[in-house]
């Protein structure tokens, strides 16, 4: 049985491409998560082809959001206290598009396109005459 998550943080350490023994690329990232002042650390491996393009294209102190399964490992040195490590693989990438620079409003609208002379896709709201207005909710 696996758990799925969403993890929500910053990026703390850029996308770093590697290869398998293989020969299959992969990304690893690693996310930090706040929770209520103190920082929760995720190690975040991609695997498909678009997943590794978006974690590549977010830099560091960039806010992400990620979807995949996690796993949590138990780490413990023999010199400190015990760790958990916090690992997920990432199949979907929530957050790596930057907004626009210019807010949709403002943007030339394509000739042709409908929006240019105040249609609409969506119908008006209409009344019509069986519409009774003294009917008690």
């Amino acid at each position: 049985m696996s758990t799925r998550a969403i993890v929500g943080g910053v990026v703390s350490k850029p996308a770093e491409v590697r290869t398998s023994k293989n020969g299959n690329p992969f990304v690893t990232a690693t996310i930090r998560e706040n929770l209520n002042g103190s920082s929760r650390w995720w190690q975040a491996i991609a695997f498909d082809k678009n997943t590794i393009e978006a974690l590549k294209e977010i830099s560091v102190g960039e806010p992400i959001a990620v979807a995949g399964e996690i796993t949590a490992e138990i780490y413990a040195p023999a010199s400190s206290e015990s760790r958990i490590n916090w690992r997920i693989t990432v199949d979907a990438v929530l957050s790596a598009q930057k907004p626009p620079n210019q807010p949709k409003a403002n943007r030339k609208l394509k000739e042709g396109d409908g929006r240019d002379r105040g249609e609409s896709s969506w119908a008006s709201p209409t009344r019509t005459a069986d519409f009774n207005d003294s009917i008690p909710l």
